[in-house]
Parts: structure tokens; sequence; C-alpha cells
């Protein structure tokens, strides 16, 4: 019997995370106000591919943009009412997972 603090193999510990671990990364990130860069380094992400992913959270309005001041050009972003019930939902079925 495996133990629950060691992978059952080696190799499980080095699997590539999904588009779905790395949407729910982010968008529990967004509980903060965030800027892309710091994001894209703690998802250890191109830019590229964070802004496939924050559009697409954008576009299912999980996630809203936010700007600390009126005029700043940074773009920040935070997640939006309808991104707390779906982290909400997410780690409810997390916990159903055997």
């Amino acid at each position: 019997m495996a133990s629950k603090l060691q992978p059952e193999s080696k190799f499980q510990m080095f699997q590539k995370r999904s588009d779905f671990d790395i949407l729910v990364n982010i968008l529990s990130e967004a509980n903060d106000v965030i800027k892309k860069t710091r994001s894209m380094y703690r998802r250890n992400i191109n830019h590229r591919q964070l802004k496939v992913y924050v559009q697409f959270l954008l576009d299912l309005e999980l996630m809203r943009p936010h700007s600390e001041k009126d005029h700043s050009k940074r773009k920040y972003f935070r997640i939006s009412s309808k991104g707390i019930k779906f982290l909400e939902d997410y780690q409810s079925l997390k916990r159903l997972r055997i």
C-alpha cells in the first residue's frame, strides 16, 4: 500500500499540469489583485500562454480587469463573484475525490 505522503511512482511528481489546473491556479491567485507578470512567474508559463488563459477567464467572466489607479497603464485582475462561486464548487468536487 502506498503512503499518502509519497507518490505511487516517482514520475507522478513530474506530471504535466492540465490547462484546467493552470486556470484554477490563476483564478485562485486572483482573490488578491494580481498583475500578469507575477502570475506568469508563479505559474511557470510564458507570456503568450498567460494571455490565452487570462482572456479565457475574462470571456467566461470568472475574472475581471481591475486598475489600482484610473489612468494606470498597468493591467491588474481580480476574481469576480462568478469566479468565487466556481472555485467554491471546484473545492467541493475536489473533496469528493477518492
